[in-house]
């Protein structure tokens, strides 16, 4: 409740509609929002409203140990069953945690993630070898302020994940394209958008083979009729 009073006073007096507002306007409002948001980040509020839930899972946790304690003194085999399950279901929540951490397309990402995955670069950082190699190298004095700041900065809001994302599309990328294109032929209801699907996937195959062959990429055709154009941000109808 407390973190929707923070949101509710960010937006407070921001327009949500541009095009009625004055230039000056426009520039005041720009301004204030730039400030509110500086603001947040300095406060650290996302990284509050995302511990939120991890107290919330703390909690359930706290409960499920009180449950079995309370069930124990009164029947054991009740206590068990209900240890059981509780343990499947945490077993369960710890695994959803760690998956993103090792598979960077896991779609199981809450802040907790973002914590251990930040963790694990901040040790892998702190106790890599030739990093504080090269650290010392720039300044042997100092090498307690850098191995300090490695941590400050492993700890930075869903940096580690974010960066293994960013890192796997870019090595994917032209898989994802052909990928992309092939569910937009496929499920596209408009005929132009589907053309334009094929035309693009065409260019992708015909530049995969000038690659494999050592040549360039094809020119860019104009597809005419279709009003379309490959590699452009999108199609346009006729």
């Amino acid at each position: 409740m407390l973190a929707k009073q923070w949101i509710s006073e960010y937006v407070e007096g921001l327009g949500n509609d541009a095009s009625h507002l004055s230039k000056r306007r426009l520039v005041q409002e720009a301004r204030l929002r730039e400030f509110r948001f500086a603001g947040l980040r300095r406060w650290y509020v996302p990284e509050i409203i995302g511990a939120l839930p991890i107290l919330l899972h703390v909690a359930l946790l706290l409960f499920g140990v009180g449950l079995i304690d309370f069930f124990w003194k009164l029947d054991n085999g009740t206590s068990i069953i209900i240890l059981v399950f509780i343990s499947i279901i945490y077993c369960l929540y710890v695994t959803s945690v760690a998956l993103p951490s090792f598979f960077p397309d896991s779609p199981y990402r809450t802040p907790l993630s973002h914590l251990l995955s930040n963790l694990m670069r901040t040790v892998a950082a702190l106790f890599n070898p030739s990093m504080r190699k090269d650290d010392y190298e720039q300044d042997p004095s100092n090498l307690n302020y850098l191995a300090r700041n490695k941590l400050r900065h492993g700890f930075t809001a869903n940096g580690a994940l974010l960066e293994a994302e960013r890192s796997e599309v870019e090595k994917e990328g032209r898989e994802l394209d052909r990928q992309f294109l092939l569910r937009l032929k496929g499920t596209a209801r408009s005929d132009t958008l589907a053309d334009w699907a094929d035309l693009e996937l065409e260019t992708l195959d015909a530049n995969e083979a000038n690659r494999r062959n050592g040549g360039q990429d094809v020119p860019i055709p104009n597809t005419g009729g279709l009003g379309l154009q490959i590699g452009s941000t999108s199609p346009k109808e006729p």
